[in-house]
Parts: C-alpha cells; structure tokens; sequence
C-alpha cells in the first residue's frame, strides 16, 4: 500500500490527508453508482417485474452522501480535532448514515407498496394511508437507532409506546377491525363496486362504494345502505356478478 502521507510535508498533513480522504471515499461512492448505472439498472430493465427496478434505485440513491459521510469521519483521524469534537462528530456522522438508510428504506417500501397497489383496483383508496403508515414505522426505527447510539435507553420509551399503542388498539378496536376488513375486501375482492349483491339479512342492491371503514350499497328502491366492512366481512353475501355478470334462472 503507498503512504500517501511520506509525500506530504508534516506541516501540511493535518490539512491534506482529510482532504484526500474523503475525496477518495466520494470517489468510491461514484464508482458504485456508475457500475449500478452501467450495469445493474441495464439487467433491471431487462426483467419482467418492476421490483428490482425499485431496489435498485432504492439502493442507488444514498450512496454518494453516506460515502461522503464515512469519508469525513475517516478523515478525523488525521486531524488534531480535539477528542471531544471527534465525540461529537462521529455521532453526528452516524446520524446522517442512519438517516440516509432509513429515507431509502422507506422510500423502497413506499415504492413497493405502490407498484403493489397499482397492480390491484380495490386497494388503490387505502394506499396513500399505507404508504403513510409505512414511514412513520420506517422513520420510527431509525429515531430508536439514533436515540440508542446516543446512549439513551429505548426501553422505558419502548414499554410506553407498547402501552400507548394497546390502549388505542381498545379504544379503536371496530374502527380497526372495519379497517382491516375494508383491506381485505379491497385486496380479495369478494364485492367490487357496481356489483349486484344480497346480503344474509335481505338487504341487495348495487355496491356503490367501497371505503377504509364502510361500504355502501344502493338499493333498488334508490336509498343507499352503509355497512361495516367488519360486518360485511363476516356475513354471507350473494354476489350475483361473480363469476362473471351473466345469469341463469329456472323458468
């Protein structure tokens, strides 16, 4: 290996070497990207699926900043940073790292989950909330990581979120169920919207909406019935469209 430092004058070293340092490790995150670029996205583009597509991008996009960021807490190294500020930075650096991997996990996630909904009509409503939720919980992970490197204990802040989230779960326990069961009806599709539909206590008429909590069916009569998805769920429905919308009677 060269001693790039047996080239340097002493006087200059503390000045130069970070300089070279973290241009050496941007130059690497470069490298990576072009190879991803060049090579990687062309075999993406290639495949069927969209997944990996997303993936990669995924991946592509931090790597010049979380280089850049491991560059410059290399380059401590060679500096007469006082400890403590070296404390300070190699904390600060991780954050950044782990701020970087966190957006992109979310943003792959995100990604995925809108591929996935694209895929499938029903479930396009809810997918905004999903997406929301998703980051929330990615963001949430990455904040405990930080909070833990950090040297705050995650525990006490672990037991009350367990609590907190248990309490609402009581507190909002139909409105959950309604909305799990809306998921359900958006992904399986046993109703879609337009659909003629009897329902077990007798009610039928055309579905006219399908949301996160309740559906609607407009009767013959012209009035519109509004159902929990928790109870649609679980009741015996007729669906006069399934498997297809032609029908045959005995005369």
């Amino acid at each position: 290996m060269i001693d790039v430092e047996g080239f340097i004058p002493p006087a200059l070293s503390p000045y130069v070497m970070p300089v070279i340092v973290i241009l050496f490790f941007i130059a690497i995150g470069y490298s990576i990207r072009f190879f991803i670029d060049s090579y990687v996205m062309k075999w993406a583009k290639k495949t069927k699926t969209k997944i990996d597509d997303i993936i990669v991008k995924g991946i592509r996009t931090p790597l010049i900043l979380i280089f850049t960021a491991v560059g410059i807490n290399t380059a401590l190294r060679y500096t007469n940073i006082p400890s403590g500020i070296k404390y300070y930075v190699d904390v600060a650096v991780f954050v950044f790292i782990v701020f970087a991997v966190t957006f992109s996990a979310a943003r792959i996630l995100v990604s995925l989950m809108s591929y996935y909904g694209s895929a499938r009509k029903g479930i396009k409503p809810v997918i905004p909330m999903l997406n929301n939720a998703i980051k929330l919980i990615v963001y949430l992970i990455g904040i405990m990581v930080i909070l833990d490197f950090s040297g705050v204990s995650i525990t006490p802040l672990l037991a009350t979120v367990g609590i907190a989230g248990i309490a609402v779960a009581f507190a909002l326990q139909e409105t959950l169920s309604s909305f799990f069961a809306g998921l359900y009806i958006m992904a399986d599709r046993p109703v879609r919207v337009g659909d003629f539909v009897k329902l077990e206590s007798g009610e039928e008429g055309y579905v006219s909406d399908i949301g996160w909590r309740s559906t609607k069916i407009r009767a013959l009569s012209n009035y519109v019935i509004v159902i929990p998805n928790s109870k649609l769920a679980n009741s015996i429905v007729t669906n006069y469209y399934l498997p297809e919308q032609e029908m045959s009677c005995l005369v």
